[in-house]
């Protein structure tokens, strides 16, 4: 990102969100002070002004505000984006051009004052969702929302409005969401179960003891991409007995109820396909009993694929078939980074979820959960 100024704006504001990237978010706001020589005297404003000579650049003047207006000292580093050039109302004049900048915050912060300011408060964006909210604004014929500070109307409204609907990234049509380890964390206890089922059916397959089925399984998923297409390779004939064998576990090992996934996924606004090398039927077995709401479109697991596996470039080709978008306006999220690498070659837009993982470089991207995805792609903004 490069912050130039907006060489058509004079005025700059700081629009500061903590809670980023969830229906909690919240934006900092501010009730002017009476002022009869001030021509936002009394509204609900961002933190910002004009430039004055000390400024560099129009992200100087809002940082240079923010501070002054608010106590709350953010440096360059902290910026998040450029929104679009904003006009301050007719109240002022022809209409002042004003470049808003997005800060993402602690969400401890809390702000002071210098009296220009005379009232702050954490406003939350839902409020923007919420009918009963909205009421007249001071200007006929328009309408404002009720906040803690009075009535949000012109710019400042115009602004979040725009901040809140918009997509949070450009050209993004649809997400193609890996499972395991992806909708819920590979910390979680089934993630675990999985993996000793697997073990247990390779060993009794292959008269292992134990410790020597598990050595196996590694064996195979590092040679083949996944355990049950080695087994194939290797002359098991009945898929499905594996899977049954494998899935066969009791509700107490699953994911319980993911109310926040819900609210990421609402969010987010996008068509949602999963992309396996699980069973299809456990995947929806696993939603069922996270009592996910949010509709889920193709599940593209192994058997649709012949039983062969992620990281093989024919089964993201097949899956390519099956969706109307091209790979660019697909976001591909998988939890290892061989698959991520596969997609980013393939062409679609990779991320690797994962927490920690020193090697993600080919996945594009890196975030650590999948409830971090809508600060993630909010963050792209104005990248």
């Amino acid at each position: 990102m490069n912050p130039v100024a907006v060489e058509s704006a004079s005025a700059a504001v700081a629009v500061v969100v903590r809670h980023a990237g969830t229906l909690e978010a919240q934006v900092l706001l501010g009730r002017r002070a009476a002022n009869p020589q001030d021509p936002w005297s009394g509204q609900i404003a961002f933190p910002g002004g004009r430039s004055e000579a000390c400024d560099t650049d129009l992200l100087d003047t809002a940082i240079r505000e923010l501070r002054e207006e608010s106590g709350l000292v953010l440096d360059r580093g902290a910026l998040t984006g450029r929104l679009p050039l904003a006009h301050a109302g007719r109240l002022a004049g022809p209409g002042l051009p004003v470049q808003p900048w997005l800060f993402f915050c602690d969400p401890g912060t809390a702000p002071g004052g210098d009296g220009e300011i005379e009232a702050w408060d954490w406003i939350p964006l839902s409020l923007l969702d919420d009918p009963s909210a909205r009421i007249p604004s001071p200007v006929a014929g328009h309408m404002g929302v009720r906040t803690s500070l009075g009535v949000l109307w012109g710019m400042t409204l115009a602004t979040l409005e725009s901040l809140w609907n918009r997509p949070l990234v450009e050209g993004i049509r649809r997400l193609m969401l890996d499972f395991d380890g992806t909708f819920y964390p590979r910390q979680h206890p089934l993630f675990d179960a999985i993996d000793e089922r697997i073990s247990l059916y390779v060993a009794q397959h292959e008269g292992l003891s134990h410790a020597d089925g598990h050595e196996r399984r590694k064996t195979l998923y590092q040679s083949h991409g996944n355990t049950l297409h080695g087994l194939m390779h290797e002359g098991l004939e009945d898929p499905e007995d594996f899977l049954r064998f494998v899935f066969d576990l009791p509700d107490s090992a699953f994911p319980g109820p993911s109310p926040e996934l819900d609210r990421v996924f609402g969010r987010l606004g996008l068509p949602v396909d999963i992309f396996t090398n699980a069973q299809a039927a456990y995947v929806k077995r696993t939603l069922r009993l996270m009592e996910l709401k949010t509709p889920i479109g193709a599940i593209h697991d192994l058997a649709s694929f012949g039983y062969d596996c992620k990281p093989h470039g024919a089964v993201y080709d097949l899956v390519r078939s099956r969706h109307p978008e091209a790979p660019q306006e697909v976001l591909f999220v998988d939890d290892q980074p061989a698959n991520c690498a596969v997609g980013r070659g393939k062409g679609y837009r990779s991320l690797l979820i994962r927490e920690g993982f020193p090697d993600w470089r080919d996945a594009q991207f890196r975030i650590g959960s999948l409830t971090e995805l809508p600060r993630f792609l909010l963050s792209r903004l104005g990248a």
